[in-house]
């Protein structure tokens, strides 16, 4: 997955990715390991989906990321003219 990644957004986009899993899975770990939860088939299972709606959430986040921290257009640019809109 870094490797994709890392072909299609570049690096900085794939080190946070490929560095949220293992952060997350640890983090879970310890938590279920604090609350004395015992790791069995279940709880791993919803570990995993837990993990998978995770990726799925950064890589959605990810692809939005350059839209915003694109510098904005200066202000006599951005309004629309209404010839352009009363088409």
């Amino acid at each position: 997955m870094f490797c994709i990644l890392w072909l299609f957004r570049g690096l900085g986009y794939s080190f946070w990715v490929a560095t949220g899993v293992p952060v997350s899975f640890l983090g879970a770990l310890f938590l279920l390991a604090l609350f004395g939860v015992a790791i069995n088939m279940i709880s791993i299972l919803g570990l995993l989906i837990g993990v998978g709606l995770l990726m799925d959430d950064v890589i959605v986040i990810s692809g939005g990321l350059p839209r915003a921290t694109a510098p904005a257009p200066p202000i006599w640019n951005s309004s629309p003219s209404p010839a352009a809109t009363a088409r």
